[in-house]
């Protein structure tokens, strides 16, 4: 019974990390013209509402949720950094891609608000 915890609650920390893919139309500019996503659309909860119904389906709260929102956060700078370097050295054309450094120093400075304010929203 204890490794079905244990592979249970890895799982879980797999799904809270992709909060950070979460977007809403509360969120940064540049994410929300950038990373479009239909969960920005007006009716779709927000992240804090949709760990709340998680929870209750669960019967479980989500221990360290801004650990691994923010996680999640600085796992997609990663990625678009990864992407922005490709970029600036030339093995990729996209103009869209020109911005992406100021995504990432954005992604980071969101993952650091969450963690001071305690809070995946807001």
């Amino acid at each position: 019974a204890g490794s079905a915890v244990v592979v249970t609650d890895q799982i879980a920390k797999k799904e809270e990390t992709k909060l950070a893919y979460w977007t809403t139309a509360e969120d940064d500019p540049m994410i929300v013209r950038g990373w479009p996503s239909p969960t920005a659309l007006p009716g779709n909860p927000g992240r804090e509402a949709l760990v709340a119904a998680y929870e209750r389906k669960r019967g479980r709260a989500v221990p360290h949720l801004v650990f691994y929102y923010a996680f999640g956060l600085f796992k997609i700078a990663v990625i678009v950094q990864q992407i922005y370097q490709r970029y600036q050295r030339g093995l990729t054309k996209d103009p869209r891609f020109a911005d992406l450094n100021r995504a990432a120093r954005l992604f980071c400075t969101l993952a650091w608000r969450a963690i001071q304010r305690g809070r995946i929203e807001g």
